[in-house]
């Protein structure tokens, strides 16, 4: 008997220990500082100090570090530090990670294409230097609809990457109905690479984007702003049409057969040169006192009309 009121009493006595170390406890974690929020914005793809992919630096080479250099050669300026870095390391992250292909063939296509552009002065504006056809649609998703997304161009073709931006991944996922949200969301790997037919290969809307919201596409003869309203063919004199496009000097409402543009409602090639000009839009680069040429900076001048706009006083 005595043994057992012993028992009892030293197992009081543990309890009331346990108790009293666990309620000292509680009463330090209540007095302790709260932990740490990590505020931190980062990229959807990760700084990274190894060596990029030599794949995607030579493509993002063929992009930025020849056209900025031969710009900088042209203008008589020091090359600047350009978006190769970026380029290279957002596309090496993608490579990585298995969520977009890359052909050796395509690339050095792209560089030679864009060598062959490049000849000379005479495309030389404040702006981009033109992308060759070559180097559009060369980088493949491969990440199928419902995987996580970093960017459209790690989707496969037909579907978009909803609900990503440069610091938040999505979902691959079908073309938004008509009423669905749409625009207004950066996407870095499209932007570095540029890869200009992401919206023809990755719709981001079942028709096309108005205002923010999927809208249906227009059907042939039906009334249009634009041939991006278009199911199929262009907009043409007010309607969608899917006649052949307009020639250089015929009318135009916003498209051309290549190699014209639709300048002022006429198609037209771009002038080379040395030829006559009242608007840059007229020439392969510039318009610089009434003649087309290179232009090193200062383009578009305060107060220049885009096509169609009339002049400010």
């Amino acid at each position: 008997m005595k043994t057992a009121l012993l028992g009892i009493a030293l197992l009081s006595v543990l309890a009331c220990n346990r108790s009293k170390t666990g309620s000292s406890a509680g009463s330090d974690a209540a007095k302790a500082p709260p932990a740490a929020v990590d505020h931190e914005v980062r990229p959807v793809y990760p700084v990274d100090t190894s060596p990029p992919d030599a794949l995607a630096q030579q493509l993002c080479d063929a992009l930025h570090t020849l056209p900025e250099g031969r710009k900088a050669t042209c203008c008589g300026e020091t090359p600047t530090m350009g978006q190769a870095g970026e380029c290279a390391r957002n596309l090496t992250g993608a490579l990585k990670a298995r969520a977009v292909t890359l052909a050796q063939a395509d690339v050095a296509a792209c560089a030679r294409a864009s060598a062959a552009a490049l000849e000379g002065c005479d495309w030389v504006t404040p702006l981009s230097a033109p992308l060759p056809p070559a180097c559009d649609g060369i980088v493949h998703g491969e990440l199928a609809k419902g995987a996580r997304c970093r960017s459209v161009l790690e989707c496969k073709d037909g579907l978009t990457c909803r609900g990503s931006s440069p610091t938040q991944t999505g979902v691959c996922a079908d073309p938004s109905p008509a009423g669905g949200g749409c625009g207004g969301t950066a996407d870095p790997l499209v932007a570095y690479t540029r890869q200009l037919d992401r919206d023809k290969r990755h719709p981001e809307c079942a028709g096309w984007c108005e205002r923010g919201r999927c809208t249906p596409f227009a059907g042939d003869g039906q009334a249009c702003r634009a041939s991006k309203q278009c199911a199929r063919g262009h907009c043409r004199s007010g309607k969608c049409s899917t006649s052949a496009l307009p020639k250089s000097t015929e009318p135009c409402f916003d498209v051309c057969e290549a190699p014209a543009a639709c300048l002022a409602g006429k198609c037209a090639v771009a002038k080379a040169t040395g030829e006559a000009c009242s608007s840059p839009f007229e020439c392969k680069a510039s318009c610089v006192s009434g003649k087309c040429g290179m232009k090193c900076s200062g383009w578009p001048p305060p107060g220049y009309p885009y096509p169609g706009q009339p002049k400010k006083p």
